[in-house]
């Protein structure tokens, strides 16, 4: 029931195809803490090296995609992302929610291909 409430509150217009939400709960089962983990280590006393690297800005060549309608970060979390970047940022909001990689498939294809064939300056 978490992941269907999780789903529709973070992506509020995606209705993912049948069985893919049974195949997400499926991947997760008795997993949970390891799904959950990641984001623990990386606020926890216990790894103060991740959150020293969180707080280096990013030096490589970056995008940055946001959806609009982002029911779990705000798309206003977005406003100045580039402050966290000393490399190029390029920064896209896009119609959609949390999901947006899966909601507005042609717009975010289009960014990741003109981002992959852009070459990197030395």
């Amino acid at each position: 029931a978490l992941v269907d409430r999780l789903w529709h509150d973070w992506s509020p217009s995606l209705h993912p195809p049948a069985g893919e939400l049974a195949a997400v709960k499926a991947s997760l089962r008795g997993r949970e803490r390891e799904a959950l983990g990641y984001y623990r280590a990386l606020f926890s006393r216990a790894a103060p090296s991740a959150a020293r690297l969180l707080r280096r800005p990013t030096r490589v060549p970056s995008i940055y995609v946001h959806g609009r309608d982002d029911g779990c970060i705000g798309v206003a979390l977005a406003d100045g992302v580039e402050r966290a970047y000393a490399g190029p940022i390029a920064v896209h909001r896009l119609p959609g929610g949390h999901f947006v990689h899966q909601e507005a498939i042609e717009q975010f294809n289009g960014i990741l291909v003109e981002f992959l064939r852009t070459p990197v300056s030395a």
